[in-house]
C-alpha cells in the first residue's frame, strides 16, 4: 500500500461514496423497520427525551447500527482489492473492534439519561451484522472499482485529451505485453538450453570418452 495517493480519481471516488452510502442507509432503514414492525420496538416518534412514556430503545438500536456499520468499512475503502489480500496490523484491527464493542456494551447494559439498554440479543446480532455487511460493501466496492477504468470515464467524458491518453496508454500496454512475451520466450529457452547442459554433462560422467 502506498503511503500517499498514486492517482487522484476524484469521479471514483466520489462514486463509490455515493454507493455505499446508499447501502449503508439501506441497512439503517432494513434495521429501524425490522425492529419496528417485526420486535415492535416503539420509534417513539415525536417524544422529547423528558417524556416518561418514551421506551428509547430504538434511539440506542440505531446509535450501535451507525456507528459499527460505517465504521468497519475501514477495513475495506483502505486498499481497492478484496480486504483480505492485505489485512491491516494488529493494532489497527484492535482499536476499531475496541471502540465498537465499548459502545456495544454502552447499548446492551446503557448510560443513565443517555442511553437506554438493549440487551445482548440485539447488542451482539447487531455488531454481527455490522461486520458481515461490510463484507457485502467489500464485494460492491472491488465490483465498482473493476468496471471503472479510464476506459469507462472517456466514453462517458470524451475529450480530445483524453482520447490522446487513452490512445497512448492502449500502446504503452501493447508494448509491454510484446516486451513481456519476449522475456517470457527467453526464459523458455534459457530454462530448455540449461536441461540440455544438464544431461549433456550427465552423459560425459556416464559415458567417458
Amino acid at each position: 500500500i502506498s503511503r500517499r495517493p498514486d492517482k487522484w480519481r476524484i469521479g471514483q471516488l466520489i462514486t463509490l461514496s455515493v454507493i455505499l452510502g446508499c447501502f449503508l442507509t439501506a441497512l439503517s432503514f432494513s434495521v429501524f423497520f425490522i425492529a419496528r414492525d417485526v420486535f415492535h420496538i416503539p420509534d417513539d416518534a415525536g417524544k422529547q427525551s423528558d417524556d416518561v412514556t418514551k421506551d428509547g430503545r430504538m434511539e440506542t438500536i440505531i446509535y450501535l447500527n451507525v456507528s459499527s456499520a460505517p465504521h468497519f468499512t475501514i477495513f475495506s475503502t483502505r486498499l481497492a482489492g478484496f480486504f483480505w489480500e492485505n489485512l491491516p496490523s494488529l493494532t489497527f484491527t484492535a482499536a476499531i473492534l475496541a471502540t465498537q464493542v465499548f459502545a456495544m456494551f454502552i447499548s446492551i447494559f446503557g448510560i443513565h439519561k443517555l442511553t437506554t439498554p438493549i440487551g445482548g440479543g440485539w447488542g451482539v446480532s447487531l455488531l454481527a451484522i455490522s461486520l458481515a455487511y461490510f463484507v457485502v460493501l467489500d464485494l460492491v466496492k472491488v465490483f465498482v472499482f473493476r468496471i471503472w477504468s479510464f476506459e469507462l470515464t472517456v466514453k462517458l467524458w470524451p475529450t480530445r485529451a483524453r482520447k490522446e491518453r487513452l490512445r497512448f496508454k492502449k500502446e504503452r500496454q501493447a508494448i509491454e505485453r510484446r516486451v513481456n512475451a519476449n522475456v517470457d520466450k527467453v526464459r523458455r529457452a534459457c530454462k530448455v538450453i540449461y536441461a540440455v547442459s544438464i544431461i549433456e554433462k550427465g552423459a560425459r560422467k556416464e559415458f567417458p570418452a
